[in-house]
């Protein structure tokens, strides 16, 4: 659940659990290990700062927020079909839902539409 659309904070620094202070404001926080693609955005803290709030003021997650809701209202997983597949096995069940009569075929379109990693114009 996102804390802003929930209303539990106003913005992502005000979230405890959010990393986001940390890599976006440099708060000190002794619980968060630094990703080494993190490190690479730059030489020191304020560099890398700078550039990761860059990525969330070019970042529009628009049509990710619709496929994810609309995806957990019909109690589907979304996400990459490698993903689906381990999923899968956890919870013993599909984690998609096909219609009366749907094919593998349809299946696979549905994964694809509902792959983030898979552009679809």
């Amino acid at each position: 659940m996102n804390p802003i659309k929930a209303n539990m904070v106003t913005s992502l620094e005000d979230y405890l659990w959010s990393s986001f202070g940390h890599n976006a404001l440099g708060i000190v926080d002794e619980l968060i290990s630094e990703h080494s693609v993190y490190l690479a955005l730059g030489d020191d803290v304020q560099s890398r700062c700078d550039k990761y709030k860059a990525l969330f003021e070019r970042l529009d997650l628009t049509k990710q927020n619709v496929r994810i809701t609309q995806a957990t209202m019909r109690g589907e997983v979304y996400g990459s079909s490698v993903f689906h597949q381990q999923i899968e096995k956890l919870i013993s069940r599909p984690t998609l839902l096909l219609a009366h009569g749907a094919t593998e075929k349809a299946l696979s379109i549905k994964i694809k539409l509902a792959d983030p990693l898979i552009a679809v114009y």
